[in-house]
């Protein structure tokens, strides 16, 4: 299982500030010889922005993806402690997106 924090912006914004939101998922790794492995992942991920001084008056955008990476391992050595590279592609889900204004309401920008 998997859990942590995000800290994410949006590009583009004079005056976008990063909005704090929760990670969380579970992976499997199955080693097909001891040097490679595959690995899949299910990520639930919060993302958005919050705004300062804008002409829309949008305080925030909170967006909410499903992750769900695949990919390829190769280890390094034979010891408990293995290093890896990994490379893979992703599959990303918008499940949710809103953006909340000054006045407390809010609009779907799904």
């Amino acid at each position: 299982l998997r859990t942590g924090i995000n800290f994410t912006s949006l590009n583009g914004f004079d005056n976008d500030k990063t909005l704090t939101g929760a990670n969380f998922g579970a992976f499997v790794t199955q080693s097909i010889v001891t040097t490679f492995g595959v690995t899949g992942e299910i990520n639930f991920m919060m993302k958005g922005a919050r705004f300062e001084d804008n002409p829309a008056n949008i305080e925030a955008n909170a967006i909410n993806y499903l992750e769900i990476p695949i990919y390829g391992n190769y280890f390094f050595g034979q010891s408990n402690i293995r290093p890896k590279i990994f490379a893979g592609p992703t599959l990303g889900l918008l499940m949710t997106g809103k953006a909340k204004f000054e006045n407390n309401s809010t609009a779907d920008i799904k």
